[in-house]
C-alpha cells in the first residue's frame, strides 16, 4: 500500500464512514482513522492497517442482531478476541501484507471461531467490509437475489469449509476497489 498517495482516499473514506452510519462505533472508528490521516500526512505511517478491535466487533455483532433479530451474547470472549488478533498476528509475523487477504482472514477467523452465540457469519461479512472500509478498500459484490446476497452464499460456503480463504480471495479480488 503506498499511503502517502492514498491519504486523500483515506480522508474521504472517513467522510464517508461519518455519513454512512452513526454511533459510538463508528465515531472510534473515525477518530483512530482521522488519527491515521494526520500521521499519513505527516509521514508517521509504517504501512500498519487500521484494525478493528474485540469491542468493535461485538457492536457490529449488535447492530446485526438488532437488524436481523437473534441470540444476543457470547459463547466465549476470548474466541472473538483470538479472531480478531488473527489478521494482525498474519500482518505482524507472518508478513502477510494484502489487504483483501487480512480481511478475508478476519472474516474467515469470526466464522470459524463462533464466538457470540448467534450472527457469526452476517458479523464476520461486516466485519470483514468495514476493515476494508477504514483501511480505504470498498468492496461491491452484486446481489443477484435480494433474499441471499452473494457475499452471504459466500461466507456461508466458507463457514461450512466449502470455500478457504484462497477461493474466498479468488472470488473477492474482482469486487475490491479504492474508496472514492
Amino acid at each position: 500500500m503506498q499511503w502517502r498517495l492514498n491519504s486523500a482516499l483515506l480522508s474521504r473514506s472517513i467522510r464517508r464512514l461519518r455519513r454512512s452510519r452513526g454511533g459510538t462505533w463508528t465515531a472510534r472508528l473515525c477518530a483512530r482513522a482521522s488519527t491515521l490521516a494526520t500521521r499519513i500526512r505527516f509521514g508517521i505511517l509504517e504501512d500498519e492497517p487500521i484494525w478493528l478491535t474485540s469491542e468493535d466487533v461485538a457492536e457490529i455483532h449488535d447492530e446485526q442482531l438488532e437488524l436481523h433479530g437473534g441470540l444476543p451474547g457470547y459463547k466465549d470472549p476470548g474466541l472473538v478476541e483470538s479472531a480478531v488478533n488473527n489478521p494482525i498476528m498474519s500482518y505482524m509475523y507472518g508478513e502477510q501484507r494484502d489487504i483483501l487477504a487480512l480481511a478475508i482472514r478476519l472474516c474467515f477467523a469470526i466464522v470459524k471461531n463462533h464466538g457470540f452465540n448467534d450472527g457469526n457469519k452476517r458479523t464476520a461479512a461486516f466485519a470483514m467490509i468495514e476493515f476494508l472500509a477504514i483501511n480505504g478498500y470498498d468492496l461491491f459484490v452484486p446481489d443477484d437475489e435480494p433474499e441471499t446476497p452473494l457475499l452471504g452464499q459466500w461466507v456461508e460456503r466458507l463457514a461450512a469449509g466449502a470455500y478457504d480463504e484462497y477461493q474466498m480471495y479468488d472470488r473477492l479480488e474482482h469486487f475490491l476497489q479504492l474508496a472514492d
